[in-house]
């Protein structure tokens, strides 16, 4: 009898044991599928400010130079108030607009995740407050162009007080437009309509992580390129219709278990590799069976400011630094899309 009972007691621990004992490294799967894409629709053109008062000149006449004297009616008033508020931008020298990630621009581009959010500054050029600015001195009009047109006051579109909303029902890949105009002058920020960013990832081995080391170790007073978050990080690239070890933007994410294995599969939105928002929506990344891939691009940031000078894009970003001392460096990507989702790239200077 006591036999048994040790038997049973045995028994019932391993049980527990083996209840209790977590799923391994081994039996955990991370992939990245790419997101169904038209083989024969290559680039989505983005609809720039510049294009729309083209468009608008060869439709209508109507041009920048004698717009203040047109008087129009129904349809054509989101045509005269957006050549109007674009007009005021080519002579601002005094203000910008900055996001919340730290870029500055009076015409500057980002992305805008359908359901996210994005908040707008009016600073001065440098990106500093403006002395004497009261938000209600600031006037907010927002444009959208899709299939539909040039839209003033689009309904999946708000802006009040700078901040920015969009609907999760927004036209993917429209582009929006949202106008500062402050004491004379305006100020604009373009924004892409993009599914909202949920990961800003790389999947290494089994597991997907948002942080990496620059693959080269780098010299005092040499300048240091970190435009390319691929290159800085040195990934494989993807091949064969598959990311590989590149650093992608998810859309979604999924989580299954199938027997012992527990499988997260993210859904890869675009490859992110540029500081330019304008380029990487002219150009794709294309696999070898004709498919595509949107490129992605974002916001960077060094650490230890003090220690560095920047390097710096059209648009206020940067694009590389020289160290002034020797250290660990944390260079940081943000996808500016409202979704502040971030990828960190440790740098190494000697």
């Amino acid at each position: 009898m006591k036999l048994n009972k040790k038997i049973a007691l045995i028994l019932s621990a391993v049980m527990v044991f083996s209840m209790s004992v977590p799923v391994s490294a081994a039996e955990r799967e991370v992939v990245a599928e790419v997101s169904a894409v038209s083989a024969d629709k290559e680039v989505v053109e983005i609809k720039t400010a510049e294009d729309v008062v083209s468009d608008i000149e060869a439709e209508t006449g109507i041009d920048v130079e004698s717009v203040n004297a047109t008087t129009v009616s129904g349809d054509q008033n989101a045509y005269v108030n957006f050549i109007k508020l674009y007009s005021q931008i080519c002579g601002n020298k005094n203000y910008a607009l900055k996001t919340k990630t730290g870029t500055t621009s009076c015409n500057g581009i980002a992305y805008l995740g359908k359901g996210a959010t994005q908040k707008l500054t009016v600073t001065d050029q440098a990106g500093n407050k403006v002395k004497g600015l009261k938000k209600k001195d600031v006037q907010w009009d927002v444009f959208s162009y899709g299939k539909a047109g040039l839209t003033q006051n689009p309904a999946d579109i708000t802006v009040k007080g700078g901040t920015v909303k969009c609907s999760k029902n927004a036209e993917a890949d429209s582009v929006v437009y949202v106008f500062a105009t402050y004491g004379g002058a305006s100020a604009l920020e373009t924004f892409i309509v993009r599914p909202k960013t949920i990961a800003f990832t790389r999947i290494v081995g089994s597991k997907a992580k948002s942080s990496a080391q620059a693959i080269n170790t780098y010299s005092v007073g040499k300048v240091i390129s970190v435009d390319n978050i691929q290159s800085l990080v040195g990934t494989t690239g993807p091949s064969s219709y598959s990311v590989n070890d590149s650093v992608f933007y998810a859309s979604a994410k999924t989580t299954k278990t199938f027997g012992f294995i527990k499988r997260t599969t993210y859904t890869v939105e675009a490859l992110p590799m540029t500081t330019d928002y304008a380029y990487a929506e002219d150009h794709i990344y294309k696999f070898s069976n004709g498919s595509y891939l949107k490129l992605g691009a974002y916001d960077v940031t060094v650490s230890k400011p003090k220690n560095i000078t920047a390097v710096n894009d059209r648009q206020g970003n940067v694009t590389g630094f020289i160290a002034n001392k020797p250290g660990k460096y944390v260079v940081t990507y943000t996808c500016n899309d409202g979704s502040n989702k971030k990828f960190k790239v440790k740098v190494k200077v000697m």
